[in-house]
């Protein structure tokens, strides 16, 4: 081993490969069952429809909106875990609930029990096990880290793409049950996946403790006057949350920003995409609209292979590659009703793809790189799990527009708008985070070295994201050598 990678493992930089590429496919290999079997639930609604004859519609359809809904509200609980427990042992759990509910779903004599089993369990464990295939990638890549994101996260295209071409044989030919114990199966592969994700990065011992040689007296003696004024109830209370929560990353503002951002741009962000078969077998009703879901699909996944290599460019920045992608998806969005024949439709279908890629290549990565691995599960676990919120409202808005004008022009129009208001938020977490890089330079002396004080290694973290290094923060001080780590 070489002085540079000796120097890299101490102040614990990612090898950027090795061992790594092996992470990266086997989180691949889990994303695509993961959501290769969720997205694929318009094939087990058809299963389910002959299974259980005297079900209606709107009664199969909260399976699978449970099982969507579980699996966001379960997010923040996986990024918890990763903190307590890791990587490894959180997506594991997450696999094993995922067989459990399944197989147990393959015996249910009822459909109501479904709500249970593949809406409840299977929507939980999927939660747990997708956070853990993200923020493994931040200990073993920095540099690579887009593109890595992107080929994980377009497992779930290629497996999207692949597995009706399987579960259609084996519904027709193995029945319900049966195939239900197949995903069962399958999902324990994620299980195996998951003993692959050993950790790199070492975690401070409590990522929450402020030292206190980074106050001055006059604030201790404040925060000392008012603990004695709270009750010992409360600050138990506070103590046990704290030991739970990563509250650290709610103080850093650009985050906040960005989490805000998301949520406004998910309240429509499936608008455009659910529709868009119904509004062309109404604008279009000869032409074959199912052709839309493929150029959707293909595109999403070029999308994220393409823009997560974009993303590493250190001068485009994901933030910003994030902002395009959701202004231009609106805008997409906002162009469907004006397509007055079917090829101009399917273009539409392809840009909605690739921006949704865009997005999906660099939520992972955004969230490391604005409060550093070893706070990005957290961070990433309650973004998600706000997200569920606007999801579950944005698809009936748009539903009920529809039934007011029976068209979904005006859904279309609707979904548009959230996006665009998205990007203008993300111009500004833009902004606010090149300007805490612009702080962070001015700290680096002419020798390649710089100090500074434990509590603004969060924000060099995320200023120096785009080209250097995330500094350890077990120290109260830490002088880096950047032209040695570089």
């Amino acid at each position: 081993m070489t002085d540079l990678e000796k120097r890299k493992m101490d102040l614990n930089v990612p090898p950027d490969g090795g061992y790594g590429w092996l992470v990266c496919f086997m989180a691949f290999l889990s994303q695509g069952v993961l959501f290769g079997i969720q997205n694929c639930f318009a094939i087990t609604y058809s299963a389910l429809t002959d299974n259980f004859p005297d079900a209606n519609a709107f009664t199969i359809a909260w399976i699978g909106s449970l099982n969507w809904g579980m699996f966001y509200m379960a997010s923040p609980f996986a990024g918890i875990f990763v903190d307590k427990i890791g990587c490894r042992k959180t997506a594991f759990l997450g696999g094993v609930i995922c067989c459990v509910g399944m197989i147990a779903g393959s015996f249910v004599p009822r459909l109501e029990y479904l709500y249970l089993t593949y809406g409840f369990i299977v929507g939980t464990g999927i939660g747990l096990a997708y956070v853990p295939s993200l923020i493994i990638l931040g200990h073993y890549f920095r540099r690579h880290l887009g593109v890595t994101s992107g080929i994980v996260t377009m497992g779930s295209s290629v497996f999207t793409a692949v597995l009706p071409f399987g579960l259609k044989p084996a519904l027709k030919h193995l029945g319900l049950p049966n195939t239900f114990r197949i995903m069962g199966g399958l999902f324990f592969l994620v299980s195996l996946c998951a003993l692959s994700y050993r950790p790199y990065l070492h975690r401070d011992a409590n990522h929450n403790t402020t030292d206190r040689c980074n106050k001055t007296s006059a604030m201790l003696k404040e925060e000392e006057a008012e603990g004695e004024q709270k009750s010992p109830q409360r600050n138990r209370l506070q103590a046990i949350l704290a030991k739970i929560v990563n509250v650290r990353i709610w103080k850093n503002r650009t985050y906040v920003m960005w989490c805000g951002g998301v949520f406004v741009a998910l309240l429509t962000y499936f608008v455009p995409m659910v529709f868009l078969v119904k509004h062309s077998e109404i604008v279009f009703p000869k032409a074959d609209s199912h052709i839309l879901v493929t150029c959707l699909g293909a595109a999403s996944g070029v999308g994220r292979l393409v823009f997560g290599k974009v993303s590493d460019i250190p001068s485009i920045g994901r933030i910003r590659l994030q902002q395009v992608g959701l202004f231009l998806l609106g805008v997409s969005s906002l162009l469907v009703p004006l397509c007055s024949v079917f090829p101009a439709l399917a273009v539409m279908a392809v840009f909605l793809g690739l921006w949704d890629g865009a997005l999906m290549a660099t939520l992972g990565p955004a969230s490391i790189d604005l409060v550093g691995p070893r706070d990005a599960s957290q961070a990433l676990g309650f973004t998600l799990g706000l997200a569920c919120l606007p999801l579950m409202a944005g698809m009936p808005i748009a539903g009920q527009i529809h039934d007011m004008t029976l068209s979904y022009d005006g859904a279309y129009y609707f979904g548009g708008v959230p996006l665009i208001l998205s990007a203008v938020v993300m111009h500004f977490v833009a902004r606010r985070q090149r300007a805490e890089a612009e702080l962070a330079v001015e700290a680096i002396e002419e020798d390649g070295k710089f100090l500074t004080p434990k509590r603004h290694l969060p924000k060099l973290n995320s200023a120096l994201s785009a080209s250097l290094v995330w500094l350890p923060q077990d120290e109260i001080m830490e002088v880096v050598d950047v032209v040695s780590v570089v």
